[in-house]
């Protein structure tokens, strides 16, 4: 059978990020989600919001258990839960982040980086543990609003879509010769974008975190947009 921690990450993957509008019930009667646009801070009081959370002792072993996961290795597995190398940290239980070591401008494309929390409340209240940093979430009031509308979560629907810094980029009546290919960048299928504003078949998005270009914000064509279902919360400017 395998091991709760084991199946876990894997969900969460120390590969893939998890979704982002799975719903997170709190005590208040409103229904409360993650915050798609939140990056863990240093300070920063949220909650974790996998049930079981993988807690690790040292950063060193986030990235040795994405390869142990991987393997399945479940000999690995029950090894570093006897060394007290890992723990099993309570879904929803609120914590604070001491520090995110996540580089600001150096991330490597697919790598996923551990955050440092220290617990709050439940049985490892006062604990100190190293955390998937996709399983540290600010949780907020959903609020159902129309797709492309501002605030939304879309992907991007193709390979090799172009984004843009200036409006004009799409505008062919007002970019200059060479504007486009001097200010394009691309982004794979499947990547995540926050709508921030439109104009016409013109869309502005910041990417969120979890991507290497984390925090830009850039102009793309609407076709080369996905809304994401279900309809995610709006995204305060």
């Amino acid at each position: 059978m395998r091991h709760p921690i084991l199946a876990t990450i894997v969900v969460l993957g120390l590969t893939e990020a998890p979704t982002t509008a799975r719903a997170v019930k709190a005590s208040a009667p409103a229904e409360m989600v993650p915050d798609p646009a939140y990056t863990p801070r240093q300070g920063d009081r949220v909650h974790l919001i996998a049930d079981p959370t993988p807690g690790f002792s040292q950063p060193s072993l986030f990235d040795d258990y994405a390869n142990v996961s991987k393997a399945d290795d479940q000999d690995r597995l029950c090894a570093m839960i006897e060394k007290g190398e890992l723990v099993e940290l309570e879904g929803k239980a609120p914590v604070q982040v001491p520090r995110n070591l996540a580089p600001a401008d150096a991330r490597e494309p697919g790598r996923r980086y551990p955050v440092e929390v220290r617990v709050l409340g439940g049985p490892h209240a006062g604990e100190s543990w190293f955390v998937p940093e996709s399983s540290v979430a600010r949780l907020v009031p959903k609020v159902v609003h129309t797709p492309m509308a501002m605030g939304s979560l879309a992907t991007i629907a193709g390979p090799g879509t172009t984004l843009y810094a200036h409006w004009d980029a799409l505008d062919s009546v007002t970019r200059s010769p060479g504007t486009a290919m001097e200010e394009g960048f691309r982004l794979d299928t499947g990547v995540k974008v926050v709508i921030l504003e439109r104009r016409g078949e013109a869309v502005r998005v910041r990417i969120p975190s979890g991507s290497k270009q984390t925090g830009r914000v850039e102009v793309v064509d609407r076709a080369g947009l996905r809304p994401i279902e279900p309809r995610s919360r709006p995204v305060p400017q």
